[in-house]
């Protein structure tokens, strides 16, 4: 049957019909690809004495960019770092402040979550608390990296 077409329309024929072929392979290939893959990972254990913290790690590049995780029940994750020597703190949850802790146990309560009573860590003393006096750094060398975080109490 395909000699009773042109030679034109055979030609035509044979590329659709490659192309009809490598689409759904293409498309495959492509939905099998997550542009929000997390490759590289930095995390651990986040202590300050014997006493799990609370808030968020925050790097600091070189160029002064920033890159930030999450701490909870003293484990945090920082994703996606770019590898390179960072300067590392700590951001306090909000009302906990840092330094020394009040005697009426004020602070461990601003570190308790509503309802459930269940405690989601200290926060560190107030030099920890900012780039130029934590006194932290970190390499970063990609992929799967553990770096624990365990402060000195003041």
């Amino acid at each position: 049957m395909s000699s009773l077409l042109p030679t034109c329309c055979r030609t035509f024929s044979r590329q659709l019909l490659s192309v009809a072929l490598l689409l759904p392979a293409l498309i495959l290939f492509v939905g099998c690809t997550d542009g929000n893959v997390v490759k590289d990972v930095v995390s651990g254990p986040a202590t300050y004495g014997d006493e799990p913290m609370a808030g968020t790690v925050v790097f600091v590049g070189a160029d002064g960019k920033k890159l930030q995780g999450p701490i909870l029940d003293g484990k945090y994750k920082v994703e996606n770092a770019p590898k390179g020597k960072y300067k590392v703190y700590i951001e306090a949850v909000p009302g906990m402040g840092g330094g020394e802790v009040p005697k009426d146990g004020a602070k461990d309560a601003m570190a308790t979550m509503k309802g459930g009573g269940k405690k989601m860590g200290v926060a560190p003393h107030a030099d920890y608390t900012k780039v130029e006096t934590s006194g932290l750094e970190v390499d970063v060398t990609g992929g799967k990296q553990e770096w624990p975080i365990k402060l000195t109490k003041k």
